[in-house]
């Protein structure tokens, strides 16, 4: 087990792209909803949204189609993303992680462990009960738990507070730069894992990874 894990007290694992490879799931809503729209979407669009929340990615995808939306249209566009990304789910449209499933369950057996990810509650939900690791978790923080989402610390500051564990005793998984600046703004510890940026973007965090298999 990697060195940082066997000095934690928790864990709290972000979600996609961490645990499950669900990046692609949700490109595919937001260019399905974006597509109702007239809007298209780069795969480099995409990486600019991922860890940001379906907000900021709409107001991208709308801003650089020449498109103007209000606070309304957004919220509307987020939850019509939310419809599809269920019914993907519902579609098996993702996979875990390889080695996922042992890095859960080695961290479980030592320490309380959670999840902190900036996607809706029944997204997140969704994808555990269909994986096994929700019977795992003591906590699951989601976009719905917090007012300020990442790359605030508020939702893993929340989980902690859950897990009854100090923040600087909580050591976080993360693949993205605005996850890693939160985890760090909470004063967490952060092995940043490379499924979805490479090393060079992610070098606030403490340790680095090429896969989360590599930490068992």
């Amino acid at each position: 087990m990697h060195e940082l894990l066997r000095s934690a007290r928790a864990v709290i694992f972000d979600f996609d792209g961490v645990l499950v490879d669900s990046e692609p799931l949700h490109a595919e809503a937001i260019r399905r909803v974006g597509a109702e729209r007239g809007w298209a979407m780069s795969h480099e669009q995409f990486l600019r949204m991922v860890g940001k929340g379906d907000e900021h990615a709409f107001e991208l995808l709308a801003r650089e189609s020449g498109a103007r939306v209000s606070e309304p249209e957004v919220a509307a566009l987020c939850e019509r993303k939310h419809v599809e990304c269920l019914r993907l789910i519902e579609e098996g449209r993702f996979s875990v992680q390889s080695g996922a499933a042992a890095v859960v369950a080695a961290a479980a057996d030592r320490v309380p462990i959670g999840v902190c990810s900036g996607s809706r509650r029944g997204v997140v939900m969704g994808m555990l009960h269909r994986t096994g690791f929700g019977e795992r978790m003591r906590t699951v923080v989601t976009h719905e738990d917090v007012r300020n989402p990442k790359p605030a610390p508020e939702g893993y500051l929340l989980a902690a507070s859950i897990l009854g564990v100090g923040a600087a005793r909580c050591v976080v998984v993360e693949d993205s730069p605005t996850g890693i600046r939160a985890a760090k703004s909470a004063g967490m510890a952060v092995i940043a894992v490379g499924h979805s940026f490479p090393k060079e973007q992610l070098g606030e965090a403490d340790a680095f990874v090429g896969r989360i298999a590599s930490l068992v």
